[in-house]
């Protein structure tokens, strides 16, 4: 008995009741579906390209205004430190003035 052409073994599967991997893997490439069916594929994969794109974009442009957040955080702390500092020193200035007089 001679195997049945994979054609005809083709023909006997129910596409309607198949999952869509199956039914995009196994289809003819004659199927008119088929070349829709590849279209909105590749349509999707550029949108998700896209969309995965634009996230990476957001997540460097959110890393760099942290880290610009927490640089003037810094500045503003040394500058209040300079200001402790000066305060002191312009007080003891001022001590050292009022013991001159």
């Amino acid at each position: 008995m001679l195997p049945t052409p994979l054609k005809q073994r083709r023909s006997a599967i129910d596409w309607a009741s198949a999952p869509d991997f199956l039914r995009y893997a196994w289809m003819e490439r004659d199927d008119p579906d088929t070349e829709r069916y590849e279209k909105d594929i590749a349509r999707l994969r550029e949108e998700e390209d896209k969309q995965r794109a634009d996230l990476r974009k957001l997540r460097f442009q959110m890393l760099l205004q942290g880290w610009e957040v927490e640089k003037w955080e810094q500045q503003a702390q040394v500058m209040a430190k300079e200001l402790e500092t000066h305060d002191k020193e312009l007080e003891a200035l001022q001590a050292s003035i009022a013991m001159a007089q």
